[in-house]
């Protein structure tokens, strides 16, 4: 036999991988096998640390995706919400990439459709905690306030560290028990949360509630010192217009 054709014989595949890399291969191998008993422990800490690192970089930037994700859903829902609503001759079309409703109950289902994407894909997501206040909200829109109850509970149920949102869904509470006739209730709802435990966060606007709640009630006289009390406390309030106009009309 010529030299050629052993040399096709050892390859073993008709010539079509040439020798020269299977033993280069070989060569490395065996080179690799000799030496990796030998690696200092300082090696060996170096290229589990690399691995470690590459480890977290990937659940790194798994997270960010979804918390980008997560916002950008939430973001959605909330656009959704505040678009306007079509003319009586506007056909349904896009507007900076949101879909316009031609009613208020179809625009509120179609946010809530979103939401309920966002609680059970990214369910327990900053953006997730907050899907739970905004549907509250569009719950209370529709009048569904037994259903509105249960979401603002959910929402603080998750103690959320935000003050301005915990008072807003604390109001919630007490905005439904008021819609629902049962203004005792709301206002305990509006008496505890001026207490100095919850931060006294949104004092003006729990201060508002509860006058509002005594005027409804005939307590003129305790309206107005309530609404005394709020100038008094947040001479800045942006609601001091409407307090002072209260006052006025409650005096005469």
């Amino acid at each position: 036999m010529s030299k050629y054709n052993r040399r096709k014989t050892a390859a073993g595949d008709g010539g079509q991988n040439p020798p020269a890399q299977d033993e280069f291969v070989g060569f490395w191998q065996k080179v690799f096998n000799k030496i990796t008993p030998h690696l200092s422990g300082f090696v060996l800490l170096l290229v589990g640390g690399v691995v470690a690192w590459f480890a977290l970089w990937g659940v790194g930037q798994y997270t960010t995706g979804r918390k980008e994700a997560s916002s950008e859903t939430l973001a959605e829902a909330i656009r959704t919400y505040q678009a306007e609503l079509l003319g009586d001759k506007e056909t349904p079309s896009t507007l900076d990439d949101v879909v316009r409703y031609k009613t208020a109950k179809e625009r509120a289902d179609a946010t809530l459709s979103t939401l309920d994407k966002l609680d059970k894909e990214y369910g327990s997501s900053d953006a997730a905690v907050r899907g739970d206040l905004a549907r509250a909200g569009v719950l209370y829109d529709l009048a569904r306030y037994d259903d509105a109850e249960v979401a603002y509970k959910k929402f603080l149920g998750k103690k959320p560290k935000d003050a301005a949102l915990l008072a807003l869904a604390r109001e919630g509470l007490g905005l439904c028990d008021e819609a629902r006739g049962k203004p005792d209730a709301a206002l305990a709802i509006y008496q505890e949360g001026q207490e100095p435990q919850q931060g006294n966060f949104y004092i003006d606007r729990f201060l508002l509630d509860q006058a509002r709640i005594y005027a409804k009630k005939g307590d003129k006289k305790k309206a107005v010192e309530l609404y005394k009390e709020i100038l008094a406390k947040s001479p800045q309030s942006p609601m001091k217009d409407d307090v002072n106009n209260h006052i006025i009309a409650l005096e005469q």
